[in-house]
């Protein structure tokens, strides 16, 4: 992470602080030298202090000493020879009365009679011990940080809690062990610690949000970050270059952190990753040299405008932007604006006072691009390049897609600790042209759309620019008609040895295509069609919650409704947690924190002789307990004290959340939510959902009962399973106690109609089957536990870009999916999988279908 230029005080001794956040920069030197012959009297001499950032800095006829203080003590960080520095002063002004020292034309500096006491008598060494270390470390915050309030954090309670940790015998690991605590609970990414010398060590405060909250959700540990962080990024990035005309596409010869070209002949692209280190030469020797990225820029920015001189409007995406200098981005900007803007302005505000405000303005360059701008931005956009947000999202013709940024926006404040460590923290506040403070906030977007989710990389696009395509009427060469969909989607299926799969593909105003491939039974050549009943898998929890809802709509249920109040035969109580109170809510969004142990597992059962699937899958012995058809007898056995299937394993617990705040999903808890409701109205949830859905939308190839599917022509695919060889074999016919949770069987035709009732708010051929209020409650979040997606509703899940629920069990895959921002949606039935038999390859050709399916439906949703 690059995040943002640290303080630059004077050239001459600060030149190492001209790296940005993640370099190799350590404690400067301290370099005592023989005194030297007194030279000519400088202008310069006296002492000059920063206010609000804790330097000062002598000045004599033959030397430079710096200091960085706090009300605890003071250390010297530099002291040199001016002899050795001949043009340190070229940077250098005084004001007219002498009493400011002005370094490059902004830092200020107020000269002051004497040193600091501490400062002249009591400098603290290198020899200091953990305690004053600690002393040192919570001053420094303590006088220096602005943001305590707006970040939530009680300071004197942090030393109350750490200080008794820390004595004088405590050792360097231990004390970088508790100071690690205390900045990991800053949502900061610019307050830092960083260990050199014989422990090395970089710690940083950061909000769990963008590329961090997506691999959490995917499960990847946190030690594994920086590897999927890298190949999310890189997987987005290729996703986005796709767009571009491939002959059109250009970057610097001396740049790999820009990168330009045409989506078509009328819409432009152009993408900076940082702010800084533009230039691969410099970097690759060591140096992050600002003037080198100015050339750079002045060099590559008017041959972008060149290129762009014919389209109507250009996207400037700078979501993974990471940060570097604040006046480059500020130069960048004029090349978008054709007048002289300012956007803001920044002061430094800590315990020690506040400084003027400074004003943060754009300059305009000649010929800038003044045709609409569409600046793509987001929670992976950091400090500098949220200068660059917050100077873009201020002119007219930018439309600011994505989402909010960071919001880490102040220079990074660069302490050195005793004992050689480095702190570093956030003393300036930005505000925005309104005056509104944008740390922790972030700029905020004109129009939201998620950027760093999977789910928009297993449809093989990028909804940020399918939204500008939408936006601008045109298209991309991505385009893919039916024949080449259909050819593509039969290769895949070749290639995977797919024995059937059906395919919807629906925007808010028609079905735009609907097909049936292979078949749904090999050995009697049944094929595939529309109205070919699949079994759905998970995707059955989305009809059971829009059921829900329904009921919901009626008056007839609430969410906040207690199990204990729902008529159940038996108790649901976790044993860890004896107290808590359950409701209706914690099982539709999964988090009542019941588990799907063995007992659940074992209990998919053959319809012909009620075997174990479990163990005819995997071998026998993997089961216990006798096989329960029923869901009441089911539940009342998972939950019931002293029962076969009765155990520990059925309810998760934690330490590091408390109850119900952190979603763990769960089959049972769905089968028992759609139990609960039928118990507590005294309905068959079955037969509700047939007469509210099924019924009025004509759903005729829809149901729970396998039965249904031998009479009137209707036809229910086989389920296979596939080995490493690419063999497929026919699954017993199977079901499970708790069918509410995966065993609705439907057609993609039945599931199309569904799916257009839901996103035309409700309304199906004329008729309201749901009121618009419901729809929009069913979909929004119902709980604010960390969950494993973004956004949790009524069981149905919104996933990055795309609102649905997928669903998998030994045979079936389905997807229901639906993009609200490009208003297409798919839904996809395949008749295997080969997950049971080790390979495990069958989601990813899922996944390409489903995206071919897709762009199809986009290029046709523009016509």
């Amino acid at each position: 992470m690059w995040c943002k230029k640290k303080n630059l005080i004077l050239a001459a001794i600060f030149a190492s602080q001209l790296a940005a956040c993640g370099s190799d920069s350590k404690k400067p030197k301290i370099v005592n030298k023989d005194p030297e012959p007194v030279v000519k009297q400088s202008p310069f001499t006296g002492n000059w202090y920063r206010e609000g950032y804790g330097e000062i800095h002598k000045i004599s006829e033959q030397s430079l000493s710096s200091y960085y203080f706090n009300q605890y003590g003071c250390l010297k960080t530099a002291q040199i020879s001016l002899i050795d520095e001949p043009d340190f002063a070229d940077d250098l002004s005084l004001s007219d009365d002498g009493e400011q020292l002005i370094y490059g034309g902004s830092v200020v500096m107020n000269k002051r009679a004497d040193l600091p006491e501490s400062c002249e008598t009591n400098l603290l060494t290198e020899a200091a011990t953990s305690r004053e270390n600690f002393e040192f470390f919570w001053h420094a915050f303590n006088d220096y940080y602005a943001f305590f309030e707006r970040r939530g954090i009680d300071w004197q309670a942090v030393y109350d809690t750490y200080s008794p940790l820390v004595t004088e015998q405590t050792t360097s690991e231990q004390l970088a062990e508790i100071l690690s605590d205390i900045i990991l609970d800053f949502e900061d990414a610019h307050v830092s610690l960083t260990g050199n010398g014989e422990l090395e060590f970089e710690v940083f405060g950061q909000k769990l949000s963008g590329m961090n909250a997506e691999l959490m959700r995917m499960g990847v540990s946190t030690e594994n970050f920086e590897q999927y962080r890298e190949q999310l990024k890189e997987s987005h990035q290729s996703a986005a270059i796709g767009y571009l005309i491939p002959e059109s596409i250009k970057q610097d010869p001396d740049s790999d952190q820009i990168i330009w070209g045409k989506i078509n002949n009328e819409v432009g692209y152009f993408a900076i990753d940082r702010m800084m280190g533009l230039s691969r030469t410099e970097l690759e020797k060591g140096n992050l040299d600002y003037a080198s990225d100015v050339a750079l820029v002045e060099r590559v920015m008017p041959q972008v405008l060149s290129d762009f001189e014919d389209t109507k409007a250009i996207i400037v995406d700078v979501r993974f932007n990471d940060g570097g200098f604040d006046s480059l981005s500020l130069a960048i900007a004029g090349y978008f604006t054709n007048q002289d803007k300012v956007v803001g302005s920044k002061y430094y505000d800590n315990s020690q006072g506040q400084g003027t405000p400074e004003v943060i303005e754009i300059k305009s360059q000649p010929n800038a691009y003044s045709k609409p701008i569409y600046l793509v931005a987001g929670q992976e956009t950091y400090s500098a390049g949220e200068v660059f947000t917050l100077a873009m999202s201020a002119l007219e013709h930018v439309n600011y897609l994505g989402e909010p940024t960071q919001g880490i926006f102040s220079d990074i404040q660069d302490v050195i600790m005793p004992n050689g460590w480095e702190i570093g923290l956030s003393n300036e506040v930005y505000l925005g042209a309104q005056g509104e403070k944008l740390e922790a906030i972030g700029v905020i977007p004109d129009v939201h759309l998620p950027l760093y989710s999977f789910r928009d990389l297993h449809f093989s696009q990028d909804t940020i620019i399918e939204y500008v395509l939408n936006d601008t009427d045109t298209n991309t060469h991505l385009t893919i008609s039916k024949n080449e969909m259909e050819q593509e989607i039969e290769q895949v299926m070749q290639q995977a040895n797919i024995p059937g799969l059906a395919i919807s593909v629906v925007t808010p105003t028609e079905v735009i295509y609907q097909q049936g491939f292979g078949y749904a039974d090999i050995e009697n050549q049944i094929p595939v069609t529309k109205d070919t009943a699949f079994t759905l898998g998970s995707t059955t929890k989305g009809v059971v919650g829009t059921a829900i809802a329904k009921l919901i709509e009626q008056d007839r249920l609430s969410l906040d409704m207690p199990l204990a109040d729902m008529n159940l035969p038996f108790y649901v109580i976790n044993p860890s947690y004896p107290e808590q109170t359950l409701t209706l809510n914690h099982l539709v969004t999964h988090t009542s924190w019941i588990i799907d142990s063995n007992s659940y597992l074992c209990n998919y059962y053959t319809l012909e002789g009620h075997l174990s699937l479990l163990e005819l899958l995997m071998g026998e012995g993997q089961c216990d307990n006798a096989v329960y058809t029923e869901l009441e007898p089911f539940l009342t056995a998972y939950f019931t004290p002293g029962s076969d299937l009765y155990r520990a394993e059925n309810f998760y617990q934690s330490s590091d959340f408390e109850f119900g705040q952190r979603q763990v999903y769960t089959n049972v808890g769905a089968g028992l939510a759609a139990y609960s409701v039928e118990q507590a109205l005294n309905i068959d949830m079955a037969a509700y959902i047939e007469q509210s859905l099924f019924l009025p939308l004509d759903m005729m190839n829809s149901s729970f009962d396998p039965n249904y599917f031998n009479q009137q022509g209707r036809v229910l695919s086989l389920r296979y399973d596939q080995d490493k060889e690419l063999i497929n074999y026919e699954l017993p016919a199977y079901s499970y106690p708790t069918v509410y949770d995966g065993a609705l069987m439907s057609s993609t035709a039945d599931l199309a109609k569904l799916m257009l009732m839901l996103v035309n708010d409700g309304e199906y051929n004329g008729v309201q089957i749901l009121e618009e209020e419901t729809v929009e409650s069913m979909f929004s979040s119902k709980t604010d536990a960390y969950t494993e997606v973004s956004t949790q509703g009524l069981f149905w899940v919104t996933t990055g870009s795309f609102i649905g629920h997928s669903g998998g069990d030994p045979g079936v895959f389905t997807y229901f999916d639906y993009n609200p921002h490009t208003e297409v949606g798919i839904i996809l039935q395949i008749n295997v999988t080969d997950d049971y038999q080790g390979h495990e390859k069958m989601e990813e050709y899922g996944n390409e279908i489903a995206g071919l399916a897709y762009r199809y439906g986009l290029a046709e949703s523009r016509k």
